[in-house]
């Protein structure tokens, strides 16, 4: 766990908190991590960025669709059984 002020994004401290776990080849799937420093971690820590690029961004990058799906599909199924 990692304390930051209140009005702290929390995607410049996900090195820090990725770094202390074994996320190897463990797919990170959210896009609020869609940032530049953060898929440099995750690809130099051999783990397979499945972030889908957020509308504003420059250059537009491929993602793993398929899997970015069951995500939702899985994030839906929670909200319906809270």
């Amino acid at each position: 766990m990692l304390l930051t002020p209140d009005q702290a994004a929390d995607v410049p401290q996900a090195p820090l908190l990725f770094a202390q776990h074994f996320y190897r080849f463990c797919p990170v799937i959210d896009k609020a991590y869609d940032t530049d420093a953060v898929l440099a971690f995750f690809t130099s820590q051999g783990t397979i960025p499945v972030i889908p690029p957020k509308a504003n961004r420059v250059l537009q990058r491929d993602y793993h669709r398929p899997l970015y799906k069951e995500r939702n599909q899985i994030e839906c199924f929670i909200g319906r059984i809270k």
